[in-house]
């Protein structure tokens, strides 16, 4: 799979959330949330939370290495 996301839509302040979940077997699963900016016209409400998202699920230091690899080629 792959998901584009474009400059216009990262955010201009950071804003990202630890997303914990447990399923049902009672495995834990943790992932990182990083918010995209939208349009205020695709929101009903200030209370409307259905912002676009990018979550990677994982082990957290695979996760953070990943980001930093990404990060790191981007700054060339």
């Amino acid at each position: 799979m792959r998901v584009n996301v474009y400059a216009e839509e990262l955010p201009i302040e950071r804003r990202t959330e630890l997303v914990v979940k447990t399923a049902e077997t009672g495995v834990e699963f943790r992932g990182v949330r990083i918010f995209l900016q939208s349009a205020p016209a695709l929101h009903d409400s200030e209370m409307d939370d259905d912002r676009s998202a990018i979550t990677f699920w994982g082990d957290p230091k695979a996760v953070a290495a990943l980001l930093r690899e990404a990060a790191d080629k981007v700054e060339g």
